[in-house]
């Protein structure tokens, strides 16, 4: 028998066309984009809000700073812990409320416009007329905030008090907030910044000589003499400026609930947070890729290496006592901490 071959060419293209765009169309079908998505968790894990934000800071007497989209049409505002809207969507950048006041960043749509900083109450006011390039929420009573000011103060640091007022003139290269009385400031720029400490009268009590410094909790200070995350000069100061804790970890943080987390190991690439306790004793075993603090009793710890999942709770103990793996976690404030997780759509 003779085949004709335009008829053959033709069987042979569909036999290999069609199961081509089966392949595609079913391929398409399922292909899903993640979509990084926020709530809110009560401590036993229990959803108060869904996962249904594109962000959720923590958040304090009663308002959590929330985001609506992404990229650079989202907008920040305030919701609480049940997820209602209480102030909408109108900032550019939000904070956590303190002392009844939250630092808000005002949304712009050109460069042209005012990006300032200014603080609002609860009703959504602003309430001083000072405006300000950063600021940072209410601890102990002051603001750490940058000047916008167009003089001799710009991109300078210091602290207002609850009246809007200066009361430490904007003149440090970076300030943080006052925690326990003190409040970390830095020399120089960059990696070249030598970190101190002053008292809330300015007073300079501990010398600038860490390249890194952290809040004050429990008395203790988490330091680190370099920026080289491969070396192991991380440890904790006291208030006097006194080394208490060797200076041998690849990193630490703010001491909680009497423990520390820390970044131990053989190598800096062989290394794994666990946490000690006041006396340098690592009561609960190196195994994490990351750990927070311990607030209310809980710290959240990353317990794999990707990057959209592992981040559970665990109790002073060490029990995970949340697993339900999400991809973001925080700490707990008034039993209310937010978390994200990945949803494909």
């Amino acid at each position: 028998m003779i085949m004709n071959k335009r008829k053959f060419k033709k069987d042979i293209l569909l036999f290999v066309l069609i199961p081509l765009i089966l392949l595609i169309s079913t391929s398409c079908s399922i292909i899903k984009v993640p979509v990084r998505l926020y709530g809110l968790i009560d401590t036993q894990g229990n959803y108060l809000v869904e996962p249904t934000f594109t962000g959720i800071k923590i958040g304090k007497e009663g308002l959590y700073p929330v985001r609506l989209g992404a990229d650079e049409y989202y907008r920040w505002g305030y919701s609480d812990k049940n997820g209602n809207i209480i102030i909408d969507y109108i900032y550019k950048d939000a904070s956590i409320f303190s002392y009844g006041y939250a630092p808000v960043q005002l949304f712009v749509k050109s460069e042209d416009e005012d990006r300032s900083f200014v603080f609002i109450d609860k009703d959504n006011n602003v309430v001083f007329d000072k405006k300000f390039k950063f600021a940072l929420p209410f601890s102990e009573g002051l603001a750490c905030v940058q000047s916008g000011e167009k003089d001799a103060t710009y991109n300078l640091w210091g602290f207002i008090d609850l009246e809007g007022n200066y009361v430490i003139e904007p003149k440090y290269e970076a300030l943080a907030s006052f925690s326990e009385g003190l409040a970390k400031f830095q020399i120089g720029s960059g990696t070249a910044g030598l970190c101190g400490y002053i008292d809330m009268e300015d007073n300079v009590v501990i010398e600038p000589t860490y390249s890194y410094a952290g809040l004050f909790s429990q008395g203790l200070a988490s330091v680190k003499l370099s920026m080289d995350p491969e070396k192991n000069d991380a440890g904790y100061i006291n208030k006097k400026g006194e080394i208490v804790i060797p200076l041998k970890y690849y990193n630490t943080s703010t001491f909680g609930d009497g423990l520390g987390p820390v970044l131990t190991g053989d190598s800096y690439r062989n290394s794994y947070y666990g946490y000690i306790n006041m006396d340098n004793e690592l009561v609960i075993r190196a195994k994490y890729y990351m750990a927070y603090s311990f607030s209310e009793g809980l710290a959240a710890v990353k317990v794999d290496d990707y990057e959209n999942s592992g981040w559970m709770y665990i109790d002073t103990l060490g029990n995970l006592v949340i697993k339900n793996d999400y991809s973001a976690a925080s700490s707990f404030i008034d039993g209310v901490a937010p978390v994200g997780m990945i949803e494909y759509r």
